[in-house]
């Protein structure tokens, strides 16, 4: 967890996550993570790893995917 901390960036993190590193040791035993998330976050890796190799993408910088943010449950159709 130590290492994780400064990577993650606590000031960026949810309030959820935030709510579960509290819980971890405690009543959970790990790092929360699902399946999906697994996998999402290796196929984003793995697209911005080929666009670097191809050299579609040259910048640099820190970037984050939110689910909920880009699908929102507002009960609105989309």
């Amino acid at each position: 967890m130590t290492y994780a901390l400064p990577i993650i960036g606590l000031e960026d993190a949810s309030t959820r996550i935030k709510a579960s590193m509290l819980e971890i040791n405690q009543s959970i035993t790990t790092w929360p993570q699902l399946s999906s998330d697994v996998a999402l976050g290796g196929a984003i890796s793995t697209n911005v790893i080929r666009r670097i190799f191809l050299n579609q993408l040259t910048d640099s910088g820190r970037y984050y995917v939110d689910t909920n943010a880009i699908i929102p449950n507002s009960g609105e159709p989309h």
